[in-house]
């Protein structure tokens, strides 16, 4: 969910429309199993875990637009109609099916796909599934089969044409060959004696759908199908969409049976599919009979939504699977946020030595970019050298004379070193919108983190607390005006990351709440910040409200789960708060 939601609050940012839409897959053999061995009913136990799922989306800060249940009726209906509309185009035939199913993932596999595993603790020996791991049984049965072959030179032919259709580009690979060589017709239907969870077959009682044919369509459901007058009714309702995001152990089911479903149905295929790895502990896949399974509810209670989402980007779970790691996300959040950007926002903000809106007013008109004068790091020069340099009138800069220590400040360095972190600065936007446009966003928030970088060791070399001794004040603002910007575009480029952190950070900066889109993470496009928002945190522990110090406890899931809900309560007071502050300023909600 992180993944999309970053994806999703990277487009608004950049000003276009963006739906983000999940939700919970509730049919199934699985879930029937579960609910009997619970002695209740299927629906009471999806009840349950639907809304534990909503809580925890909004725990996360998911700005989901739909959360589509698989069991509401908008979305049966949605199922059935795509079936119709597959059997009206002839791909829809009856037909006998065996081979080996497996529950946990709701998939039958061919021989050259399970092994045989013995259980290290019990010695029993099964048969499991070579991708996922999951217990698979041999199945026999009479269902409705869809012709998944017809599609075999359709599908190469758009994987061709499309190869970046997949990403990252290397999975394409092994779907092109699973598709080339293992490609057989697909079971879409189950008896209803067997998994009586489910939706109907359109005119057959005694047959449920098929479990991924039922999960897929709701992509279509929440865009409005099968309520299409016209094509402008699909592409209002948010189909075709942008990009799916999956797991890799789901990528057959996305990449070869859905484009297939929606070729079959004379319906436009999504933009791209985004595969991410799976999160492991100590190196293992994460296992309830490990003991190695992380409470999502915990650790957001623990860490805080934003630094969580921080360290899952940044970890990069897409090209590889990627290990968790309490003891990582320590590191990781002392690091890169308490002394990364927050230890730079504290440095800039946290002092009387200077004023960061004196910096702005007095250097964002005149030097947007690269440039630097001359006159100033002569001006320095003089003064450190004892002589009085006299300001033009009017300058803002004017200062009583007051010669420096010639042995702390060298103007030409610190000249040198603007220049470079603005260099850094200006290539940060493209850098971003590239990785981004290209489905990373581990690069993305990587070559942000590697400016704020930059700019911790630009302010340890530049020294403005010794510009500051200078009477003319003209090299500590551009110093203190290129810190700001530093702060001012990464902040403004974390949003889609760290949405609440980064809403924090431009407050005590003063970005106006107009001037955070993409289009103003630039150098010198604002001139209006530098005095904190009304509000916002600042002062002697800025820092520290930021990021504050970890203070780890161990809590249950119910406890978790209600600080969950306190903190959904309080996080509504905020933007209420925030809503009235822009109503009193005329400012557009």
């Amino acid at each position: 969910m992180f993944l999309a939601d970053t994806f999703k609050r990277w487009h608004v940012l950049n000003g276009r429309e963006a739906l983000l839409c999940t939700g919970t897959d509730e049919h199934g053999t699985k879930v029937q199993q579960a609910a009997s061995r619970e002695g209740i009913p299927p629906e009471e136990m999806c009840n349950t875990n639907s809304n534990q799922f909503r809580i925890l989306a909004d725990r996360a800060d998911i700005s989901h637009d739909f959360f589509v249940r698989t069991t509401e009726p908008d979305h049966a209906e949605a199922v059935q109609a795509f079936w119709e509309r597959i059997r009206e185009n002839g791909y829809i035939y009856s037909g006998n099916h065996e081979g080996w199913y497996s529950v946990g993932d709701e998939a039958f596999y061919d021989e050259s796909e399970v092994q045989r595993t013995m259980e290290p603790r019990t010695g029993e020996v099964k048969m499991t599934a070579k991708v996922s791991g999951a217990e698979v049984e041999w199945v026999k049965e009479s269902n409705h089969q869809f012709r998944l072959t017809a599609f075999r030179e359709q599908l190469l032919d758009f994987y061709r044409e499309n190869p970046g259709w997949i990403q990252p580009m290397w999975k394409m690979n092994e779907v092109v060959d699973w598709v080339r060589n293992h490609l057989t017709d697909l079971s879409i239907s189950r008896p209803r004696s067997r998994v009586g969870w489910g939706i109907q077959v359109p005119g057959d009682r005694n047959s449920t759908v098929y479990i991924w044919v039922d999960a897929l369509v709701n992509y279509l459901t929440k865009a409005g199908y099968p309520h299409w007058d016209e094509e402008g009714d699909m592409q209002e309702g948010g189909w075709p969409a942008d990009v799916h995001v999956i797991g890799k152990d789901i990528v057959r089911f996305h990449c070869v049976y859905w484009p297939a479903l929606l070729m079959a149905a004379g319906l436009p295929l999504p933009g791209q599919i985004l595969v991410h790895g799976h999160w492991k502990m100590g190196g293992k896949k994460m296992s309830k009979s490990l003991g190695n399974v992380v409470n999502p509810f915990i650790a957001l209670q623990r860490w805080d939504a934003d630094a969580l989402r921080h360290f899952m980007i940044s970890q990069g779970c897409i090209k590889h699977d990627s290990d968790y790691s309490n003891q990582i996300i320590t590191v990781k959040y002392q690091k890169d946020l308490q002394n990364g950007i927050g230890g730079l926002l504290s440095r800039v903000v946290r002092t009387n030595r200077w004023s960061v809106r004196e910096a702005v007013k007095v250097c964002a008109p005149d030097r947007p970019g690269l440039f630097i004068s001359s006159k100033v790091l002569q001006r320095a020069k003089e003064m450190l050298a004892g002589v009085s340099a006299e300001p033009g009138p009017g300058d803002p800069t004017a200062r009583k004379n007051k010669p420096g220590d010639p042995t702390k400040v060298n103007p030409a360095k610190v000249g040198e070193a603007i220049l470079n972190q603005r260099s850094f600065l200006q290539r940060l936007p493209d850098q971003v919108h590239a990785k981004m446009d290209g489905l990373d966003p581990v690069e993305a928030l990587r070559s942000i983190q590697n400016v704020i970088v930059e700019g911790n060791g630009f302010m340890t070399l530049a020294e403005p607390w010794n510009l500051a001794e200078i009477p003319d004040q003209s090299l500590l603002h551009e110093t203190i005006y290129t810190l700001a910007e530093t702060l001012r575009i990464s902040g403004i480029l974390l949003q889609p990351f760290m949405p609440t952190k980064a809403a924090q950070l431009l407050d005590q900066l003063g970005v106006r709440y107009e001037a955070r889109k993409a289009e103003h993470a630039r150098l010198g496009t604002d001139d209006q910040y530098g005095n904190p928002l009304e509000g916002a945190e600042v002062g002697g522990t800025s820092w520290d409200k930021l990021f504050p110090r970890l203070a780890l406890e161990d809590l249950t899931t119910e406890e978790a789960i209600k600080r969950a809900e306190e903190a959904k309560e309080m996080k509504i007071a905020k933007r209420k708060k925030k809503e009235r502050y822009k109503v009193m300023h005329g400012i557009p909600l």
